[in-house]
């Protein structure tokens, strides 16, 4: 019989002796570490830290056994390949083998599309789900105004209660007009705002806050406070509606706004590519305490972990960037607008030409909190020339053609070196560069379903793994904001990999819908 010493570092677990043969203690060994390394990452520890110590852990404790057992022969010899297994256990975010979860990948991806009134699901296609209709709340964004197309309203926004054996779900529409684009771009000119005691994004706390104005908004909150026909609620919604329906179930369980919520404290939420809403991430009710649920965003292969654009050699791209944001903050010193000293980027140029390490020494620098502050009026430049001219005091936009063509090239050189492609959604990450943060929830990465690469082998590519509910994955996923960005110009501002039938796990995704913008598509940019 073998006594096998499970030793495990941190102090997380005790020595444990037990029966067992050399195979089985080395498997028990590495659940033991990667256990623990899961509760490093939900009290903060950064996941590449967490793995390496539960690596070492693991590691080691191979040695033990070994040692322990002196009739297995070749034991010492797997020191390093568990411990490589463990890393990538801790650094897929999971410690089992669990699957999305295909209701909400099924079901509820394609209700977060059912809250919209110029396009939603079909009636057969609702019937089908099996999800009833409640009570729908709607309000005008812009006062004064009713836009249209089709006979479709442009100034409305909507959510809507569903409800199917004692579930019920709270779904908040996406983005469908111009001031839905203003408010979730409002990050980028205005501060955050005290809303529910979170620090939340401005356009998101105007968004919810207009709901909770509207006529009806006490029947929707009555309905889902109703014990009787809700025995679990959720917040559900894709995009600025998953923003929107984040900030909706934070307030409701912390009893935010005096009640307006109603009594209920227990939301859940399932939220597709919302963008990050709070300064600190939105808790369920009480401080650290995650909300039941996922939120799902489509990532690179590696689950966009490191921020890092998504081709190798990035030091024509870090200096086109530099060029162009350098002839910016010129123009503007020339209309007596400093914001960022043009010679500092001169060089940051001279730097990252000279450099055998750009992605470490444009980080090291801190070329982007640099560039930060032009970030704004690129935006405004590419948004409303017009209007950016009027803020600035100029009698029209003539004096940013220079500007306008300099952009141009400079979409056209990243695209023609194929530097704007990439798979993941930018959404996700739309306001993660000024600071913001997703919810404590559980989030889980998923390939582009028409982008994804082989695996090889004829292998079927494993689901990525969840990563559990923690301060880390709250700042997850990441990407390169200049790559995005010069993507959505490239792309005339559609977002890339954002169709919600890009989440959806069922077939004909987009025919469940009575219109096709919905669909998912394989395209370059978009």
């Amino acid at each position: 019989m073998l006594f096998a010493a499970c030793v495990v570092a941190q102090d997380n677990f005790d020595t444990v002796q037990t029966k067992i043969d050399p195979d089985s203690a080395v498997r028990q060994l590495e659940d033991a570490v990667v256990e623990a390394a899961f509760g490093n990452v939900r009290a903060g520890t950064l996941p590449e830290d967490a793995a390496r110590q539960a690596a070492h852990a693991a590691a080691n404790g191979v040695k033990k056994i070994g040692e322990i057992d002196r009739e297995s022969t070749g034991l010492l010899a797997r020191e390093k390949s568990v411990a490589t297994d463990v890393i990538n256990r801790v650094m897929g975010g999971a410690g089992t083998d669990d699957q999305p979860n295909p209701k909400e990948l099924g079901e509820l991806t394609l209700l977060a599309g059912a809250a919209d009134d110029d396009i939603s699901l079909t009636s057969d296609a609702l019937m089908q789900l099996g999800w009833t209709p409640g009570v729908h709340i709607t309000y005008n964004t812009s006062a004064g105004t009713n836009r249209s197309v089709a006979g479709y309203s442009l100034d409305l926004d909507h959510a809507r209660t569903f409800s199917k054996n004692g579930q019920c779900l709270a779904v908040f529409a996406a983005t469908n007009d111009e001031e839905d684009q203003s408010q979730a771009l409002a990050h980028i000119q205005y501060d955050s705002t005290d809303f529910c005691g979170f620090q939340m994004h401005p356009g998101v706390a105007q968004e919810l806050g207009g709901f909770v104005q509207t006529p009806n908004w006490g029947r929707f909150v009555s309905f889902l406070n109703n014990a009787t026909t809700c025995t679990s609620v959720t917040a559900v919604g894709h995009s600025l509606g998953g923003a929107v329906a984040t900030a909706f179930a934070g307030c409701a369980n912390v009893g935010g706004m005096d009640g307006a919520f109603g009594a209920r404290v227990d939301y859940g939420l399932v939220v597709f590519s919302p963008f990050a809403i709070s300064k600190t991430p939105v808790y369920s009710g009480t401080q650290g305490t995650p909300f039941r649920g996922t939120r799902y965003g489509i990532t690179e292969d590696d689950g966009s972990r490191t921020g890092l654009p998504s081709f190798s050699d990035t030091k024509q791209f870090r200096l086109s960037i530099l060029t162009y944001f350098e002839g910016m903050a010129a123009a503007l010193e020339s209309m007596g607008m400093s914001l960022v000293d043009a010679q500092q980027l001169t060089n940051y140029t001279m730097a990252i030409n000279q450099s055998q390490a750009v992605e470490a020494d444009w980080s090291t620098k801190n070329v982007e909190t640099t560039l930060m502050p032009l970030v704004p009026i690129f935006a405004a430049l590419v948004l409303d020339p017009t209007a950016l001219a009027t803020s600035l005091g100029l009698p029209d936009a003539s004096a940013f053609a220079p500007l306008l063509t300099s952009l141009t090239e400079l979409v056209q050189n990243c695209a023609g070196r194929s530097e704007l492609f990439f798979a993941f959604d930018p959404v996700s990450m739309l306001s993660s560069s000024w600071g913001y943060k997703h919810a404590l929830v559980d989030f889980q990465p998923l390939r582009h379903p028409l982008k994804q690469q082989p695996c090889g082998n004829g292998r079927l590519c494993q689901p990525l793994q969840t990563r559990p509910a923690s301060n880390a994955t709250a700042e997850q996923p990441k990407g390169d904001l200049f790559q995005w960005l010069l993507a959505l110009v490239a792309g005339k501002l559609d977002l890339p990999n954002h169709q919600l039938c890009c989440y959806a796990s069922v077939d004909k995704c987009s025919d469940m819908f009575t219109g096709t913008w919905k669909q998912c598509k394989n395209t370059p940019i978009r």
